[in-house]
């Protein structure tokens, strides 16, 4: 076992130093100087961690962002309040803002922490977007929410609060909102109910589809199921008198990773102690910034995400008469995600475009525009908080968003490659935009049919969850209501673990005053180690091996809870009879597909238009037949096109419609969209115009066509009646 041999390792290190004594003595008494001073210094920053949370609290809390805003709108004044406020970032000094840029609105997740993880530090969402020139609004919201607020109030004030933006900037293109985490699922349900309140929909480490993940790999997906699905959560809430303790879900989450929660998080300080203090307390700021949320709430996400599983299949219901469809999104959607997020992984940000859509076909007559970029091992926070992140992958974020609205219709995967040579482009990385099918996005769970099997054990603990709660709402929860109050309810929260973490390692312990003293004495002392000491390598040894057993517990509890999830829902699975009449009903996931139709109304116009329509179905046949890979250079040929005399005088609204119309010729059928541009084409003159605009285009983009493409081409220009110049 893993384990084990990093104890040998450790002991056959021990053993080597104790071997020369006078080397170790001096070794040892430097080290232990050094530990000593290290020690009381960590301490102290403990210390300091739980006094920035009793000053944070005094202060009521608020966002933990650096940059300066102004409030615009407070969502507690509205007719439904919530606690939920609109406010504009404003730029530091150095930076100008062009207030016709698009507009950038950032939604932080509400999942037990505060608000302001977004803009935290300088590199980071809204570091990156200002530096970029664009206005940069955030949604903030208070610790404690309205009382009888709603998912359905938060999303109707979310709507207010991007048309506010779109009046502000009434000469710029529509707004992009960018979702983190729990806020990316609200901002593709606001998008889903109000399809034309933004232009453009980022998406990060947002699960919208809970069931996905992959056997072995995403044990937080059962865990509704092995705790009898949502009654949980509203019995905490009515404990709470009403309110749910965001800090259960923060608990939660450290239970995940007990090898970052319990040691290498405090190790890293421990070593680095010197230089670490700000990160750390700047983070734990917004870690332990613990928010409420309503009974209501958060029994509204347990039993539509978590358990049932609706925003998926769209099944949550918007009001009376109508339910949130992701189906209903007309605007390009931008979707990150990383193979190390353990709470969000790619399948759960991903394979909700399976459920709605069957295949690409389905994807493109809907007219819609979905982008994903994948990260290879950054964890869930990193996704949203990690300066190299922000760095990477939101800055190219950020550039595809000025024209991801000028791509065609389809599922597009996005690669980023470092320039090994800046003399072809000024920037440091470049973009490659791949077309993906709805397969490559099952083939994630490694076997493409999983998540589809294991729909049927989910169902199940939905059906189970629903019992459960029923029954709790019927002989338990009136009689835990009927002695809960206020006082009751703060004192449970008080005594919550985390909450008393920083309580007891405060300055209201009395018995941590001495390092008051001690701290500032070992700093301004501070013994200067040899990084060359052998003591410290076995310190680093000793904290492998403490991860090390600390993975393993963890491995070992996670595969048996996914055995134990499998092994009840199995068991239910079994005993029920093959013949029930209802059985199907009740297992099936409750979503119909797309409808399959296609639009013949654009197919009859397959001979309509003219050089611009022609340009556009050209560059369309290139990408269909693998010859053209939209890459590092698509915004230069983009503009390029834009510029060019057949696209000078069309509005973006009616450029947008040629490439969508062209998108569904195109895929519908392609030999009669490449028989028929001649049709399009009837005079030499446009036809001429055509194939110039089209090379200008290409060389922009500096494509070079292989062979497949150059026969394209060589078809093209015999049926338009020119000389072939791309070869034969």
């Amino acid at each position: 076992l893993t384990y084990q041999n990093a104890a040998k390792l450790y002991l056959a290190q021990f053993s080597v130093l104790t071997e020369n004594p006078t080397e170790f003595s001096t070794a040892f008494l430097e080290y232990t100087i050094d530990f000593l001073q290290r020690s009381i210094i960590f301490w102290d920053v403990i210390r300091k961690r739980g006094n920035q949370y009793l000053d944070h609290v005094a202060a009521g809390q608020p966002p933990v962002l650096i940059f300066k805003y102004k409030m615009i709108m407070d969502g507690r004044t509205f007719k439904r309040p919530v606690n939920y406020a609109l406010v504009r970032i404003r730029p530091p000094k150095g930076i100008k803002i062009d207030k016709n840029k698009r507009p950038y609105v950032i939604v932080d997740p509400r999942a037990g922490h505060g608000s302001g993880i977004g803009g935290f530090k300088d590199d980071s969402q809204v570091g990156i977007a200002l530096r970029a020139g664009h206005p940069v609004y955030f949604v903030i919201f208070f610790p404690v929410p309205e009382p009888e607020q709603t998912i359905h109030d938060i999303t109707i004030a979310e709507e207010k609060f991007l048309r506010v933006v779109a009046k502000r900037h009434p000469n710029s293109e529509k707004p992009c909102i960018i979702g983190n985490c729990q806020g990316g699922w609200a901002a593709m349900a606001l998008a889903a109910a109000h399809p034309n309140v933004a232009g453009v929909v980022v998406i990060n480490g947002a699960p919208l589809a809970y069931w996905a993940g992959v056997n072995g790999k995403n044990p937080m997906r059962y865990s509704g199921g092995l705790l009898g699905g949502s009654w949980l959560a509203q019995y905490a809430g009515d404990l709470g008198n009403g309110k749910f303790d965001g800090a259960n879900l923060v608990m939660n989450f450290e239970a995940l990773n007990p090898a970052n929660t319990y040691w290498e998080k405090y190790y890293h300080l421990f070593s680095k102690v010197d230089y670490e203090e700000k990160r750390f307390l700047e983070f734990e700021r917004w870690w332990g910034g613990f928010s409420l949320l309503n009974a209501r709430e958060m029994r509204s996400i347990v039993d539509n995400l978590f358990i049932g599983n609706k925003l998926a299949h769209g099944n949550i219901p918007l009001d009376a008469n109508s339910k949130i469809d992701l189906r209903k999104i007309r605007l390009p959607i931008i979707i990150f995600c990383s193979q190390g997020d353990n709470i969000t992984p790619p399948q759960q940000a991903l394979n909700w475009i399976s459920d709605i859509y069957p295949n690409v076909l389905e994807l493109k007559l809907a007219r819609q525009v979905i982008v994903y970029l994948v990260h290879q091992d950054i964890g869930h926070l990193g996704i949203f908080v990690s300066g190299k992140i922000a760095k990477k992958e939101h800055h190219q974020i950020v550039d595809l968003l000025n024209y991801v609205e000028s791509l065609p219709p389809g599922l597009y995967e996005m690669i980023i490659e470092e320039n090994k040579s800046t003399k072809m482009s000024s920037s440091k990385y470049s973009i490659f935009l791949e077309e993906r099918t709805i397969d490559d996005i099952l083939a994630m769970s490694g076997i493409a049919d999983q998540t589809k099997k294991d729909e049927k054990f989910f169902n199940i603990a939905r059906i189970i969850s629903d019992f459960n709660v029923t029954a709790y709402d019927f002989f338990v929860g009136p009689k835990i209501r009927w002695f809960a109050n206020d006082y009751l309810a703060e004192v449970f929260r008080e005594l919550h673990p985390l909450r008393m973490s920083r309580y007891l390692m405060s300055d209201m312990n009395p018995l941590l005053w001495y390092f008051t003293v001690l701290a500032p004495v070992a700093r301004n002392s501070r013994v200067k180690i040899d990084e060359r000491n052998p003591l410290l390598n076995l310190q680093s040894m000793f904290s492998d091996l403490a991860m090390t057993f600390l993975d393993y517990y963890r491995d070992i509890r996670d595969s048996n809870a996914e055995l134990l999830f499998y092994f009840i829902y199995g068991a239910i699975d079994v005993m029920l009879p093959k013949d029930l009449p209802f059985r199907e009903a009740l297992l099936k996931k409750g979503v119909g597909k797309q409808s399959g139709g296609l639009d013949q109304q654009i197919m009859s116009t397959i001979e309509d238009g003219g050089v611009p329509e022609a340009i556009i179905r050209i560059l369309l046949l290139l990408i269909k037949a693998e010859g053209l890979t939209k890459g590092s250079h698509i915004s230069t040929g983009i503009k390029t096109l834009r510029m060019s005399q057949p696209f000078k005088d069309i509005e973006d609204d009616e450029m947008r419609s040629i490439v969508q119309t062209q998108t569904i010729i195109v895929e519908y059928d392609t030999p009669l969209a490449l028989r028929s541009l001649a049709q399009i084409l009837k005079t030499k003159h446009a036809r001429h115009q055509t194939m110039h605009t089209v090379k200008e285009v290409l060389e922009a983009l500096e494509i070079i066509l292989p062979n497949r493409a150059q026969k394209i081409m060589h078809k093209i220009e015999i049926r338009l009646g020119i000389k072939p110049k791309f070869g034969s």
